[in-house]
């Protein structure tokens, strides 16, 4: 039978918690009984309380994500192979595969791309600047 082990893996921290708390019980017990009855209805009273806040707080910071390990460049690698595939098997033509291959290899990293729309971010507003002011010129000359 194989289990679920993610749940196990999140209750973990949980369970060390409740070893523990088990052992200095058994531990107060030996030393003196009465003390542990009353530490014993403290915990009937508050401890599922205590446990369920525990158990949400490891729980919450077990939620990160966890990253797959892949780079950009076994993406890259990966894309660039099933386009070899594809064109192997016929799907693409030549002027396809070629379109494709260049679009592939243009764009690198993330911060090339957003420093190319910067860029013509950039050279967009001086082009609609200086045609601003050639339209402002050839109203004057010819109002």
């Amino acid at each position: 039978m194989a289990g679920n082990w993610s749940g196990a893996e999140l209750s973990m921290p949980v369970a060390v918690v409740v070893v523990g708390v088990l052992l200095a019980f058994v531990g107060l017990a030996a030393i003196d009984t009465s003390v542990a009855i009353i530490v014993a209805i403290f915990a009937f009273v508050f401890g599922g309380e205590i446990l369920r806040q525990f158990a949400a707080a490891v729980g919450e910071a077990d939620d990160e994500p966890i990253e797959d390990g892949t780079t950009a460049d076994e993406d890259v690698a990966g894309a660039l192979e099933r386009l070899r595939t594809r064109y192997a098997d016929g799907e693409l033509s030549d002027a396809e595969f070629e379109r494709r291959l260049e679009i592939l290899l243009e764009t690198e990293t993330v911060a090339d791309v957003e420093r190319y729309l910067a860029d013509e971010g950039r050279a967009g507003a001086t082009e609609h600047r200086s045609s601003d002011t050639r339209d402002g010129a050839l109203e004057r000359s010819s109002g």
